[in-house]
């Protein structure tokens, strides 16, 4: 069995569907791992229960302790980690733990957006199709200067 519905919408809400350990925006690409898993006898409950990007899950779950390399997550690393994450998002003002970053991509998209519209950039680049081989000299190039 797997994590009720009241227990994973719970989970994904505290976690804003961000990984708890590289803390990702995963958004519908997340999974839930039992932090114990049930063949050691753990249970489908929210404190057993940690949001996860497809990469950590992989990571999490692929240590093989018959060939140990690195140093495998313990329980109650994983614990510590999701519980921290759950308490950055409950404390956060950020609608989204990532809105910071999109600001600052639409000051600079915007930016670069009026730089090649004010000065031809894109009309030059639509004008000329730069898919074939075309000949330096008309790019005006001086080499060896």
């Amino acid at each position: 069995m797997s994590f009720s519905k009241n227990v994973s919408d719970n989970v994904l809400v505290d976690s804003k569907r961000c990984c708890t350990l590289c803390h990702k925006f995963c958004g519908f690409k997340i999974e839930l791992h039992h932090i114990k898993q049930k063949a050691d006898g753990g249970e489908d409950t929210y404190e057993n229960c940690i949001p996860l990007c497809f990469d950590c899950h992989a990571e999490v779950k692929s240590y093989n302790p018959n060939h140990p390399k690195g140093k495998k997550y313990s329980e109650n690393e994983l614990i510590m980690h999701r519980d921290r994450w759950f308490k950055k998002v409950k404390t956060s003002s950020l609608v989204n733990v990532d809105e910071k970053y999109l600001v600052l991509d639409r000051e600079i998209f915007q930016t670069i957006k009026k730089a090649i519209y004010d000065d031809g950039t894109i009309l030059f680049l639509h004008e000329h199709n730069f898919a074939h081989a075309f000949e330096l000299e008309r790019l005006n190039l001086t080499y060896g200067s």
